[in-house]
């Protein structure tokens, strides 16, 4: 076992998984996280 998948981390206005080049990170998002004052975190694959 192990992780495959990318982890995006931005601060971006609106939410991170709608920005513009979010599909070349992978097109299935798996998780979508505030990590608070505007931080985002999303886990992709694919």
């Amino acid at each position: 076992m192990g992780y495959w998948g990318t982890v995006v981390v931005a601060r971006p206005q609106g939410l991170l998984v709608d920005q513009d080049g979010m599909t070349g990170f992978g097109y299935r998002h798996r998780w979508l996280r505030e990590l608070g004052d505007g931080w985002q975190l999303v886990e992709t694959q694919g």
